[in-house]
């Protein structure tokens, strides 16, 4: 989309945000979506100016969703699959909240390294490669029913 003026956005009849939708909008800062079940791919992507984001009904977020969204410090979704990359770059993120969690993608949390709570349901199932690189949360506090092939909170 790449705006700069928009500031603030409330979509309360959304259902399905596409791929790149908001993206680039650098002057966006708070976002409600609460109908939305369905979002693309990078439609939050470089959106440096966001700070705070509502989606009480998402049931998936896609890959790179929130790409260097450089001010976003916390995040909360019920979504149930969450893409790759999603929250790469996001150098503020501090804590996300995902409790209806069944499939995370590779490198959800790539170079977020002020990560430090993260609330996903128990684990239901075995997860992949590279589950525990913090020291944050517990190991045993990382469930989901799947991982992508790279899991991390690798940066």
């Amino acid at each position: 989309m790449d705006c700069t003026s928009i500031t603030n956005i409330d979509l309360p009849m959304a259902e399905v945000i596409s791929d790149s939708t908001f993206s680039k909008c650098t002057g966006l800062s708070g976002v409600k979506l609460p109908n939305a079940k369905t979002l693309g791919s990078s439609v939050f992507r470089e959106c440096t100016g966001l700070e705070s984001v509502t989606l009480d009904s998402a049931e998936s977020v896609g890959s790179y969703f929130f790409r260097s969204a450089t001010r976003l410090k916390s995040f909360s979704c019920t979504a149930k699959t969450v893409g790759d990359y999603c929250f790469w770059g996001c150098t503020e993120l501090r804590s996300v909240n995902f409790p209806e969690a069944e499939k995370l993608g590779e490198r959800i949390f790539y170079n977020c390294k002020k990560i430090k709570d993260v609330n996903m349901p128990k684990r239901k199932d075995e997860t992949g490669a590279q589950k525990r690189p913090l020291e944050k949360p517990k190991e045993n506090d990382i469930p989901v029913v799947e991982v992508g092939k790279n899991f991390s909170f690798q940066y």
